[in-house]
C-alpha cells in the first residue's frame, strides 16, 4: 500500500504581511501604539502613491456603529478619491453582534475604500479568514531588545544625523523598554541635548544623566552603598532605595543576597589560592565595586562571609513570607555588610593591600 504524501502546513506570520494599495481590510493590534501608527502611515502612503490623493476618515470604535462605518466605506466621495477609513478601539467595534455584518463585508469589500481596524487587542474568530483573503491581521508588539537597540541607533542617524554609541543605546532600551513611541521621544530628547552641546555622538554619559534609571536598576545600587564600612551609610542607602528611589523591598533584598553570594564565593576561591583576576572573571565582577569585593572577601575570610550569606538568605526568605517590617530587616542586613567591611579595614592585610 502506497504511503500518503504528507505536506507540512506552514503559517505566515501576521507581522510579515505586505501592505499595499490593494489591501481592503487591515487589522493592526497590539501594545505598541507607535508601531500601529507607522503601519497606518505605510498604508496611506501606498494609497497616495497609487492614486495621488486619499480621503481619511476616523471613527471611535467604542461609540461608532458598524453600519455607519461600512456605509462610509461603500459611499463614493465627491472627488472620486479612494478612502482610508480608520477605526480605533477595534475590539470594542467588532463585538459579537456586529461580527455577521463584518463577515459579509469582508466577502465583498468596497473597492474604493481601505478599512483599518486598530486597537490594543483583537478577538480572533471566523472573521479573521475573511479579512486575510482581502488584507492582513498584524500584531504590533514590542520589539525584541536587540532590534529595539538597532532601531534607536538608526533613528538617531537618519532623523537627527547623530551617531548613537552602542553602549548608550543599550542602556537607553534597558531603562525605557522597547515600545517605539517611548524610544522615539527619548532619542529626540537626547539628540537635542547632544546638538546643544555641539556633540556628534549620543554617548553613555548623556543617557545616564538624562534618562531616569528603572526602580530595579536603582535597587542594585545598594551593593556599592553597603561596602563602605559605615553602618550609618549602609542604613542610609537602604532608606534612600525604599524612599526616593521607590524601590520594592524584594529587588533590594535580591541585590544584597547576590552581593553576599559573591563575597562568599570570592572568599572560598581565595582560600583555594585562585588568583584575583581569575576570581573576578569567574564571578563576573566589574566596575568600581569589584576591588572592594575582592579585598573584603580576602580579609574577612570564608567563615564570616558564609555567615553573612546565610543571614542574607534568611532575610530574603522572611520578606517573601510577609515579614512585618521589611525596611528594618534590610537595614539590619545592610549593617552586617558594613560590619564585615569595617572589620576587614582593621586588618593588617587590608592596610597593606590598600
Amino acid at each position: 500500500m502506497a504511503k500518503k504524501k504528507t505536506t507540512k502546513k506552514t503559517t505566515k506570520k501576521a507581522g510579515a504581511a505586505k501592505l499595499g494599495a490593494d489591501t481592503r481590510i487591515c487589522v493592526l493590534y497590539g501594545p505598541d501604539e507607535y508601531l500601529r501608527s507607522l503601519r497606518t502611515d505605510e498604508l496611506k502612503g501606498a494609497l497616495v502613491e497609487a492614486h495621488g490623493e486619499v480621503d481619511v476618515f476616523r471613527f471611535d470604535g467604542a461609540s461608532a456603529s458598524v453600519a455607519d462605518v461600512l456605509d462610509e466605506c461603500r459611499s463614493m466621495g465627491l472627488m472620486m478619491q479612494p478612502k482610508l477609513v480608520i477605526v480605533d478601539e477595534a475590539d470594542q467595534f467588532v463585538k459579537e453582534g456586529a461580527r455577521p455584518l463584518m463577515e459579509r463585508y469582508a466577502e465583498a469589500p468596497a473597492e474604493q475604500a481601505m478599512l483599518v481596524l486598530r486597537g490594543d487587542r483583537w478577538n480572533k474568530g471566523k472573521l479573521d479568514k475573511g479579512i486575510e483573503k482581502v488584507g492582513a491581521i498584524i500584531k504590533c508588539d514590542a520589539l525584541p531588545m536587540p532590534k529595539a537597540i538597532g532601531w534607536a541607533m538608526k533613528r538617531a542617524e537618519k532623523r537627527h544625523d547623530l551617531v548613537f554609541d552602542d553602549r548608550a543605546a543599550t542602556l537607553l532600551v534597558e531603562r525605557v523598554g522597547t515600545l517605539l513611541g517611548r524610544l522615539d521621544a527619548e532619542v529626540q530628547k537626547l539628540a537635542s541635548a547632544a546638538k546643544s552641546q555641539g556633540a556628534e555622538t549620543i554617548g553613555l554619559d548623556l543617557v545616564e544623566a538624562m534618562v531616569e534609571p528603572t526602580a530595579e536598576e536603582q535597587a542594585w545600587k545598594v551593593q556599592d552603598g553597603v561596602l563602605g564600612g559605615s553602618a550609618e551609610d549602609a542604613v542610609g542607602v537602604i532608606r534612600q532605595a525604599l524612599g526616593p528611589w521607590r524601590c520594592d523591598p524584594v529587588p533590594v533584598s535580591w541585590a544584597l543576597v547576590d552581593l553576599a553570594r559573591k563575597l562568599h564565593a570570592a572568599a572560598a576561591l581565595h582560600e583555594r589560592g585562585v588568583p584575583e583576576f581569575q576570581i573576578g572573571k569567574e564571578l563576573r565582577l566589574w566596575g568600581p565595586s569589584s576591588k572592594p569585593i575582592l579585598n573584603i572577601a580576602h580579609d574577612a575570610g570564608r567563615r564570616r562571609c558564609a555567615e553573612l550569606f546565610d543571614h542574607a538568605i534568611a532575610t530574603d526568605r522572611g520578606l517573601k513570607s510577609g515579614a512585618p517590617n521589611a525596611q528594618r530587616s534590610l537595614e539590619s542586613l545592610a549593617a552586617r555588610f558594613a560590619s564585615l567591611s569595617a572589620g576587614a579595614d582593621d586588618t593588617p592585610t587590608r592596610r597593606r593591600r590598600a
